[in-house]
């Protein structure tokens, strides 16, 4: 790896992984070169000594430097961006419970639009009460979450809910 395209990615605030993406290395690798060339990265802890004025706002996305569009202590992704990786990320996730709970309706089977199936849980006193807050959880906690439910298109659930339909066992 080369000391001078090294000491300018560093300068110019990439990170290690960052650098390891783009050098198609490790970031453990990245950290050996610039051991072995004494490069050094910017403080950017919130501790002791630091400063933020010195550290300048830059989305690694989109490349934005106005700081009006950056949360709170963020610095090197802006909100916009931000916000569509955590939508992508909580899509995906959601694709992939569905997909683990067998893609369609337990009861009539269908699977035609991923966003017209619901997870009903079989038994509401099992449910966990951060239900809500599942896209930020690991895949494991999900995984045992999804244990407890079953796969329901919006009118079956409705209709299970309302007592027309006896919730049915795991399909």
């Amino acid at each position: 790896m080369e000391q001078e395209f090294l000491a300018s990615l560093i300068k110019e605030g990439h990170s290690s992984r960052e650098i390891a993406r783009v050098v198609n290395k490790s970031p453990n690798s990245v950290l050996y070169w610039a051991r072995k060339y004494g490069l050094r990265w910017r403080r950017t802890s919130f501790g002791p000594g630091y400063r933020p004025s010195l550290i300048p706002h830059r989305c690694v996305q989109c490349g934005e430097t106005n700081p009006q569009k950056f949360y709170g202590h963020k610095r090197s992704i802006c909100g916009p961006c931000h916000n569509a990786y955590t939508k992508q990320a909580g899509m995906e996730k959601r694709l992939k419970a569905i997909e683990q709970l067998g893609g369609r309706c337990c009861v009539c089977g269908y699977n035609q639009y991923p966003c017209s199936l619901d997870f009903h849980h079989r038994d509401p006193k099992l449910k966990d009460h951060n239900y809500n807050a599942m896209r930020s959880w690991s895949w494991d906690r999900t995984l045992a979450e999804l244990q407890k439910c079953i796969l329901l298109c919006k009118n079956c659930h409705a209709a299970v809910h309302a007592g027309f339909l006896k919730s049915p066992v795991r399909a």
